[in-house]
């Protein structure tokens, strides 16, 4: 199965779902390690992190499916972190506050600072 997987990243398929899994991972480091390491909570972390993140999950998929490293698969790699950060940008910056917006004024959440 792993095989797979590898061979649709590859082909640039799972690119965007590999993100996702990104995203939630930093996400999670960030949460709950964060609280004892400050700077894992800065954006520069956060950019670290999705890096590694990245690779990790290169090097894990790799391995499990038999495979070596190549330089196309470490450009996927940055593919996929590049569109980790870019697609939590997009959440944290554009669609939350848009969606909290609509949620205030649609009477579903009390404004801000009350």
């Amino acid at each position: 199965m792993l095989e797979n997987v590898l061979a649709a990243v590859q082909k640039g398929n799972w690119w965007a779902v590999a993100s996702a899994m990104v995203v939630v991972s930093v996400w999670a480091i960030r949460t709950y390690v964060g609280s004892r390491y400050a700077w894992l909570r800065s954006d520069p972390a956060g950019v670290l992190l999705a890096f590694l993140a990245s690779l990790a999950g290169l090097l894990f998929t790799s391995l499990m499916a038999g495979s070596g490293m190549s330089v196309a698969m470490l450009v996927i790699a940055a593919k996929v972190a590049f569109g980790a950060i870019g697609g939590y940008s997009a959440v944290r910056k554009g669609v939350a506050p848009l969606w909290h917006w609509l949620a205030v004024k649609a009477g579903m959440l009390p404004p801000s600072g009350s």
